[in-house]
């Protein structure tokens, strides 16, 4: 989860988009778009809940990618969020 996903949607949605977006836009509409991309990204999910929460997890992604000017942070985060939500919450629930 951490390396294959969390890895290569950061690499795709805050290494290539929302820098490009920022560059053209201002990083306010560009962390904004790129967020809207990545839960776009995630329709199969088919829950609003789910794709708010997917929103926010890419407006929390974009701003440490935009704070730290890294990859590493926004990698991290989203790949040990999604070991938790695959591999905790379920035991939780």
């Amino acid at each position: 989860m951490v390396v294959f996903v969390g890895l290569g949607e950061e690499l795709l949605f805050r290494g290539l988009v929302q820098r490009d977006m920022m560059n053209l836009l201002g990083w306010k509409w560009g962390l904004l778009g790129a967020s809207l991309l990545f839960m776009v990204m995630h329709l199969t999910w088919r829950s609003i809940a789910e794709l708010g929460f997917t929103l926010l997890a890419g407006l929390l992604f974009g701003y440490l990618y935009y704070r730290t000017r890294s990859l590493t942070v926004p990698i991290v985060a989203h790949g040990m969020g999604n070991v938790i939500l695959v591999a905790v919450m379920p035991y939780l629930l």
